[in-house]
């Protein structure tokens, strides 16, 4: 309960600065998701069908050179040895501040880890393991 009071906290807050801008803000939303064909064959019985594995919703905002901010939902699949369905869940929330090749993140920030290893091979793999 109290992860969605902060959460809906810093929307607001983040509609209070847009609404109080005169300018233009440069904002995209995207989506991405990632699926997969099946067939399990046994028994006599065949299943098939597709399953996601995960979909991401993600809104970009830009105010200025030194000021942006991110909203990203993913939903992921527990998986087929699993019953839960798939849910959402909040990824990132934050508003960043750059400065002198510096940035300073101010809420639900992703780990920086990953970065790295995208930066030097291009792509990070589906099992995150790198």
């Amino acid at each position: 309960m109290r992860l969605w009071k902060t959460i809906w906290g810093i929307l607001l807050c983040l509609g209070f600065v847009l609404a109080g801008r005169s300018e233009a803000v440069d904002t995209r939303l995207q989506g991405v998701m990632f699926a997969d064909y099946y067939i399990v064959r046994g028994n006599g019985k065949e299943e098939n069908g597709f399953r996601f594995r995960r979909i991401y919703l993600t809104h970009d905002l830009k105010w200025s050179d030194a000021f942006s901010g991110r909203v990203r939902l993913e939903a992921k699949d527990a998986g087929f040895n699993s019953d839960q369905k798939i849910e959402p869940f909040v990824k990132h929330a934050y508003l960043r501040y750059r400065k002198n090749g510096h940035a300073l993140y101010m809420g639900l920030s992703g780990t920086p880890t990953w970065n790295v290893s995208e930066s030097v091979w291009g792509y990070r793999s589906v099992e995150k393991t790198l």
